[in-house]
């Protein structure tokens, strides 16, 4: 009997840089980190991709098989990821339990799988570094870059063959994110809290030099290479910078989301791909850039164009953690603070399609769905499970909620948050939920809260109150 594995959640709410990738494209797998794991799963299947959740209930069959492979022993949390262009490595940043000192994993793709090859730490001595904030791999992957924190400090090493420490330097600034330039591995960028700076390594060290015409007294947010010599930056005002690195100046400067003087949006990442790049912000909002010469309808004023913008839901405005784009380009996925992942149908955006009314394009609905949602966005700290119905409970003080879910077809069958207070300053102070347990029937719940105990009878949507006793501080 072929038992399936699944997990509920994920952890983008811990805001790890590059946390979601594209593994492979023959099922359109995604990889991201999940407790002591990587999950790996599908989400080729199109009953998942764009329809609705009801469409699926009862379609167990159709859920995809995940699948889990281990992080070191006495693992913490993730810090930061980054998964080579050729999708043939990954470097993996993260913390372990009782130990204060930031490492780097690095990962060979193997057979739909992931190998461990490397490991790398700063330095064999004590150290100040306490975890890696971003790391990049260079254009021929023999070059691995790094960033620490708090010592704020940058790393190049050399590898695969032996890892040998090629230059490291103290960089005065907080460091969002660091790259290397595709073809030259001796010229590295670095973009963070009112910092841009090129870097050339050269005699063991970085040496940094400003980029022309850029006001460096913004939060630069990220930042990605686009053709050769050319630099696309994002501050958190939602505007974009492309740089001509030869000519070193500012070639563009537009709003990413192509709205006005009063239409900004914070930016939290952007991704490229073979005919531009995506915009993911702090509001759920995306957008895409293509360059000029891809798009039919340029007017040829800028080097990029703006294309189209669009959310995951008309209600949903959960902060964009990371954004990755499958080897065929033919699908962007999404992780969002809230641990939900969504996928774009990167067609669908409408790119050079012939509309022949301005209503038509303004119709056309992007396709995005969210394919793994219905999470806790903070710790669950009480769980228990129904013995006659396939069911478990869950609740989280920090996100004052409760949710059931269903084990067999994998999903968040009811969620409900709880607040003593409805205004959003007493919402955001007031945790009011301590524990919860299941009746054996799985048709009732019990709810431990700050100043009583609750009794839910379990409806179709909804949870009804059915008894409640005044118990303080329960546990």
């Amino acid at each position: 009997m072929h038992l399936k594995r699944h997990c509920f959640g994920s952890l983008f709410s811990l805001k790890a840089q590059d946390s979601l990738q594209f593994l492979d494209d023959q099922k359109h797998r995604i990889l991201y980190p999940v407790g002591n794991y990587f999950a790996l799963r599908s989400v080729e299947n199109s009953n998942l991709r764009f329809t609705t959740p009801t469409e699926n209930i009862g379609k167990i069959n159709e859920i995809p098989d995940m699948k889990f492979i281990p992080l070191p022993e006495n693992w913490d949390r993730v810090t930061c990821m980054k998964m080579s262009h050729d999708k043939h490595y990954l470097v993996l940043g993260g913390k372990l339990q009782n130990d204060n000192a930031a490492h780097l994993y690095i990962y060979q793709h193997h057979k739909g799988s992931l190998k461990f090859e490397k490991f790398i730490q700063p330095s064999d001595t004590p150290t100040t570094s306490k975890e890696f904030k971003t790391v990049a791999f260079s254009g021929d992957l023999k070059f691995i870059c790094g960033f620490t924190m708090p010592d704020c400090r940058a790393y190049m090493w050399e590898w695969p063959e032996k890892v040998k420490l090629i230059a490291d330097s103290v960089i005065n600034a907080v460091v969002e994110r660091i790259s290397i330039h595709p073809k030259d591995k001796h010229l590295a960028c670095t973009t963070g809290q009112q910092h841009f700076r090129l870097w050339t390594i050269q005699d063991g060290a970085f040496k940094g030099s400003p980029v022309g015409h850029v006001d460096e007294k913004q939060n630069f947010k990220d930042h990605a290479w686009l053709e050769e010599d050319k630099l696309v930056v994002c501050n958190d005002s939602g505007d974009i910078y492309i740089i001509d690195r030869v000519l070193n100046k500012v070639i563009q400067k537009s709003n990413a989301f192509n709205g006005g003087e009063l239409d900004h949006f914070s930016i939290t990442c952007i991704t490229p791909y073979g005919k531009g790049f995506f915009v993911g912000s702090e509001e759920g909002l995306m957008s895409l850039w293509v360059r000029s010469e891809e798009n039919n309808k340029t007017t040829g004023k800028d080097p990029y164009d703006f294309i189209r913008k669009w959310m995951a839901a008309e209600k949903m405005r959960a902060k964009i953690v990371s954004m990755a784009v499958s080897f065929t380009e033919d699908m962007l996925a999404v992780g969002f603070a809230t641990n939900e992942i969504g996928v774009c149908d990167i067609s669908s955006i409408g790119l050079n399609q012939d509309f022949r009314r301005a209503r038509e394009y303004i119709d056309k609905e992007v396709k995005f769905e969210i394919v793994c949602s219905g999470f806790h966005s903070k710790a669950i700290n009480s769980m228990d499970v129904a013995i006659q119905k396939p069911l478990i409970v869950t609740c989280s003080k920090d996100d004052a909620t409760i949710r059931v879910w269903n084990y067999l077809n994998f999903r968040c069958e009811l969620a409900r948050k709880f607040y003593v207070k409805e205004d959003s300053k007493g919402m955001e102070a007031t945790r009011p939920i301590t524990c919860v347990a299941f009746h054996p029937s799985g048709y009732y719940i019990a709810a431990g809260f700050i100043d009583r105990l609750r009794f839910f009878h379990i409806l179709h949507n909804t949870l009804r109150l059915y008894r409640e006793v005044a118990i303080k501080k329960l546990q």
